[in-house]
């Protein structure tokens, strides 16, 4: 009983569920629909929606009018594998970028509450391969594992203030693409990396003791 009441609280607190276009199969937002669980999917231009005739049509043909940097937003609802769902489309400032995303329900920012989960994203990326490897742990037990990740937010936390500050007295370079060519996290690590490589030098204090777990 008690753990259908706390499914029950997490379902009533969930304002939507969002997802990449690895889970963006017919089957899977079935599933969401069944169970009543909002969601903002972002899917493959490859996979069908009904048009307003109702025949199906693959979703990057939603993206054939739009300039770069682009949105659109269908008034109506479609069927997908099914499902009603709503539908907003951008082509990015990158020529290949393109974002469909499917919502359970009309919303007059598809595209922006889809987007939220960036945030999650640039932290995975931060904490795993392009910043502090955490997946190459040897740590197995909980415990250290837990202070482990408390370090690396921490950590995650302090390069990304340190590159909010270092870009204050040198503007990053911005790409063709109108994107910063090192991120605030990336810019931060590098200055913070430096300056302890330093200190490690010339200090006899290891100032690396804290990141013993």
């Amino acid at each position: 009983t008690s753990s259908l009441y706390l499914k029950y609280a997490f379902f009533m607190s969930l304002s939507n569920l969002c997802a990449d276009r690895e889970f963006d199969g017919y089957q899977f937002v079935q599933y969401l629909k069944r169970e009543g669980l909002p969601f903002r999917l972002r899917v493959k231009v490859s996979m069908k929606l009904t048009d307003k005739r109702g025949k199906l049509l693959k979703c990057g043909k939603l993206l054939r009018t739009l300039k770069i940097g682009e949105s659109y937003k269908l008034r109506r609802a479609r069927s997908y594998g099914g499902v009603e769902v709503f539908v907003e489309a951008q082509r990015g400032r990158d020529s290949k970028e393109r974002v469909i995303v499917l919502s359970s329900e009309p919303s007059g920012q598809i595209l922006l509450e889809y987007k939220r989960r960036w945030a999650i994203e640039t932290l995975f990326q931060n904490l795993k391969g392009r910043g502090f490897e955490l997946e190459a742990t040897p740590l197995r037990e909980a415990g250290r594992i837990d202070k482990l990740f408390g370090v690396l937010a921490l950590g995650v936390a302090w390069a990304v203030k340190t590159g909010e500050a270092a870009s204050l007295f040198k503007a990053p370079v911005i790409k063709k693409n109108g994107r910063p060519q090192q991120s605030l996290f990336r810019l931060g690590c590098d200055l913070i990396q430096e300056v302890s490589s330093e200190l490690r030098r010339y200090s006899s204090v290891n100032i690396f003791e804290i990141l013993r777990c």
